[in-house]
C-alpha cells in the first residue's frame, strides 16, 4: 500500500516535470510492523526530492523488497 500510496500521490507532480515514475514491490511481501505516518512522510519527502533533481525525462523508481527479516524500501532516480 505505501508503494502504490506515493506512486498516486506523485504521479501528477512527476509527469508535470517529464518524469516517469514506477513502482516495484516484491511478491508475497510480509505484512510490516510501522508507523504508518512517519514512514509514509519520509518516503514522500525522499520521491518528492527524487522528482525534483532527476533531469526531465528521467524516472524516479519506488521499491520495496525483503531483505532477511526487514523489508527495504528504495528511492531511486535515473537519468
Amino acid at each position: 500500500d505505501l508503494v502504490s500510496d506515493m506512486m498516486e500521490a506523485l504521479q501528477v507532480q512527476a509527469a508535470e516535470k517529464g518524469l516517469t515514475l514506477q513502482g516495484a514491490v516484491d511478491d508475497g511481501l510480509p505484512p510490516v510492523m510501522m508507523d504508518v505516518a512517519r514512514v509514509q512522510r519520509v518516503v514522500y519527502n525522499l520521491v518528492q526530492n527524487a522528482i525534483r533533481h532527476t533531469p526531465p525525462d528521467g524516472t524516479v523508481l519506488l521499491e520495496a523488497q525483503e531483505e532477511s527479516d526487514a523489508v527495504r524500501v528504495d528511492v531511486a532516480p535515473r537519468a
